[in-house]
């Protein structure tokens, strides 16, 4: 996508860390947001903080791990702003320790929300994408934890390396469809992501 403004896009986990930053420059370039967020609080402090954005900008609470959530999340996105053109799964947690004392809960949470969770925003908005043929993007948020792996953190980085691997699939086979594909892999950055 190389013209931004007047178009749409959804944000995952868009209410802090590197997710309000994304929203942030989106804002600036002249594009609709719609951040999803599972924390109420970070949600109304965005609202306050982006006030003067009301027009171009919608909140509202997204559980990513919930297809069903994702998919009402992205019709009220389409009723308040028409097609949607980018995605930017950006949710995403970590449990830190050892992983031989990680519990299936620990897996569980950290698959549906950093795995599951791009799934199922790509199993939602981009058929909405192929279908208005104006082209779109998807941007997934991994880590350099998905391609220089390393101890404490292996559910993290099991994630973060799926993530990475279905990006590259993803781009091969949507940019003929029009659709263009990146994966962000940031290294240590400071955000509530360990809270």
């Amino acid at each position: 996508m190389q013209h931004l403004a007047g178009k749409t896009a959804i944000v995952t986990g868009g209410a802090s860390g590197i997710g309000l930053g994304i929203s942030k420059a989106l804002l600036l370039a002249g594009m609709n947001v719609a951040i999803g967020d599972v924390q109420v609080e970070a949600i109304e402090a965005v609202g306050e903080a982006l006030s003067g954005e009301t027009q171009r900008l919608m909140l509202g609470r997204l559980d990513v791990s919930d297809r069903e959530g994702f998919c009402r999340f992205a019709d009220t996105v389409e009723e308040r702003f028409g097609h949607i053109h980018l995605l930017a799964n950006n949710a995403g947690v970590v449990v830190s320790g050892p992983i031989d004392q990680a519990s299936a809960s620990d897996w569980d949470w950290v698959i549906d929300v950093n795995l599951r969770g791009p799934i199922n925003g790509l199993l939602t908005v981009l058929p909405r994408i192929l279908a208005h043929g104006e082209g779109g993007h998807i941007l997934n948020t991994a880590s350099t934890s998905g391609l220089l792996p390393h101890a404490g953190a292996g559910i993290y980085v099991t994630t973060k390396a799926g993530l990475i691997g279905m990006s590259e699939s993803l781009r091969s086979e949507l940019e003929p469809q029009g659709v263009t594909v990146s994966v962000l892999c940031p290294g240590p950055v400071r955000s509530d992501i360990s809270n």
